[in-house]
């Protein structure tokens, strides 16, 4: 009688364990984990973040060309400036209607 009450017990046991690896072995081979790389985020972005700031910077540093540099003539400006004050005010009473 002890020795089928073990039995059983042993066979439960067994059947337990099967069931219960082929649980773990289905959920680990079947499913997408939800593991995010968070710090690998951030620091992906603060790299763009730096890069765009040196292009930036850079940008800033560099001289203008001596050939640009003070080309027009005092006429030039005031018709520029002229120009510039007919648009203004063009615009200003586009905005008003």
């Amino acid at each position: 009688m002890w020795g089928l009450i073990l039995q059983n017990i042993a066979i439960s046991l067994l059947i337990i364990m099967i069931v219960h690896n082929l649980v773990i072995y289905l959920k680990d081979t079947y499913t997408v984990s939800k593991i995010k790389d968070v710090t690998g985020i951030q620091v992906q972005k603060y790299k763009t973040i730096i890069e765009e700031i040196d292009i930036i910077n850079k940008k800033r540093q560099m001289p203008l060309p001596e050939d640009n540099k003070n080309n027009l003539s005092q006429n030039d400006l005031l018709t520029i400036d002229e120009d510039l004050n007919d648009y203004l005010r063009t615009q200003i009473i586009n905005m008003d209607k």
